[in-house]
């Protein structure tokens, strides 16, 4: 933003960046803003709880202008560039064929964030995010999928073809498996390590390998991991079964009844 700055822009943002801190700054540099808000963003205003449709409340502070308008659910806007009077949306009401008013912040918000909002319902389809308590996988996992749209839209361009965003996933991940899926397959989690195949010796591991609990964890709490075996077997379904053992000679986590399976089967 650093090279806009001063040339009186206005900047449009979604929920997720919207504060007053961010609008006083950018006024600072003679930069607009405008951007739906949440209502528990610190230094937010305080509105009435109820309200009916129709409703629009406004508060003002300098330049910035709070405002809350109640359409078919409550919508929060701060913006330093509008002044929240009711302008006509170019819709009209279905049925009664009236003009549908709407405040000026939110018809201009509406105009100039279309493309964001229409690439993230895209996105939506091929969204590959799942729950996770680290926010550098999530910002990993949406980036990847901005890039397998971006791809389906230079396809569509460069293609006589026009696939669906979901059939051009499917396929740029068939092609992918079959460029590196050799590859790959060298490197399966179900190979077994050179290290770990003297753990077939029967002979020796009866007297050097035993069964024995894990470390406890920094914390003083039993250890716990993941039990090898049950994680890439071969010969059943694989399960994510904890254990608290392990073999003190192979140093693998272990359950006590796969501990025998693994010192005796190549392929378990």
């Amino acid at each position: 933003m650093e090279n806009y700055f001063n040339k009186n822009h206005i900047l449009y943002t979604d929920n997720y960046y919207t504060s007053p801190a961010l609008s006083h700054y950018l006024l600072e540099q003679k930069t607009g803003s405008c951007g739906t808000v949440h209502a528990n963003r610190k230094q937010w205003p305080a509105f009435p709880a109820r309200t009916k449709k129709g409703d629009i409340i406004r508060k003002k502070s300098g330049k910035m202008l709070a405002l809350l308008w109640h359409n078919k659910r409550k919508v929060n806007m701060l913006t330093t560039a509008h002044q929240g009077t009711m302008v006509d949306s170019g819709k009209k009401e279905r049925g009664t064929g009236r003009v549908v008013y709407k405040p000026d912040a939110v018809v201009d918000y509406n105009v100039n964030m279309r493309l964001v909002d229409k690439s993230d319902m895209m996105v939506a389809e091929i969204d590959c995010l799942k729950k996770c308590c680290k926010w550098y996988k999530k910002a990993i996992l949406h980036l990847l999928d901005m890039t397998v749209l971006n791809a389906h839209i230079l396809y569509q361009h460069l293609s006589k073809t026009k696939p669906s965003l979901r059939g051009f996933e499917k396929e740029l991940v068939k092609q992918i498996l079959e460029h590196y899926g050799a590859v790959q397959a060298t490197c399966s989690r179900r190979h077994v390590p050179e290290r770990h195949i003297d753990r077939l010796k029967v002979w020796e591991w009866m007297s050097r390998h035993k069964l024995a609990l894990l470390p406890p964890q920094p914390s003083g709490r039993k250890g716990s991991r993941r039990c090898h075996v049950c994680f890439n077997t071969t010969q059943k379904e694989p399960a994510r079964k904890e254990t608290q053992y392990w073999c003190l000679e192979c140093r693998v986590p272990l359950c006590p009844g796969c501990y025998s399976d693994y010192h005796s089967q190549q392929n378990f």
